[in-house]
């Protein structure tokens, strides 16, 4: 299968949303999916990541609250999915740029099967009138995916932003972030 994640920031930026990139990377490879990241940097180019998967660095145009952004990739996106003959999209939230992404070409990704995932890391902690409002933007436009993962139960039953959520309305799966053996099994489901 073919795998496209979709982040700000992809190693040798670290922090643990990167780390829990790198080791989906390494499963879906030791699985022998292709592997697509799209992640931000200071200059776009293409190269090849520590396990063969296929990194697309886009050049990061502007940062706004820590979100950044990228007009061109948003309207080059349907080429990549389509160019790549991509079946499952991992989204790693919060990443307000990416989730527009998806939700704005959720037509085009329902036409060509391809399923959306959500790894949801933690909710969107600035407590601005723009932090509330992704939120509620977030909990409006969330059914472009077909399966949430989170870290802990705790995550979802005390996040503003998923707790609301029926519980029928998504696949809820919780995989505790940073095993190895957990994340074999997130790539298997």
């Amino acid at each position: 299968m073919n795998i496209l994640q979709l982040a700000k920031y992809y190693p040798p930026v670290y922090g643990g949303i990167e780390l829990v990139e790198k080791m989906m990377t390494k499963a879906h490879r030791e699985n022998d999916d292709e592997v697509y990241i799209c992640a931000f940097s200071t200059e776009a180019k293409r190269e090849e990541g520590e396990f063969g998967e296929t990194i697309l660095r886009i050049e990061e145009k502007m940062n706004v609250l820590n979100a950044p952004f990228s007009l061109g990739f948003f309207f080059h996106f349907t080429d990549i999915v389509k160019e790549q003959k991509i079946k499952r999209i991992y989204v790693h939230l919060p990443n307000p740029f990416m989730h527009e992404v998806v939700y704005r070409h959720r037509a085009f990704l329902k036409k060509h099967n391809v399923e959306v995932v959500a790894v949801y890391h933690s909710d969107i902690v600035n407590k601005s009138v723009l932090g509330d409002l992704y939120n509620w933007y977030f909990k409006n436009s969330i059914d472009v995916y077909t399966k949430i993962i989170v870290s802990s139960a705790q995550l979802w039953d005390s996040s503003p932003v998923l707790s609301p959520l029926k519980a029928s309305a998504f696949l809820r799966v919780v995989i505790p972030f940073c095993i190895e053996k957990n994340i074999l099994l997130l790539i298997r489901n």
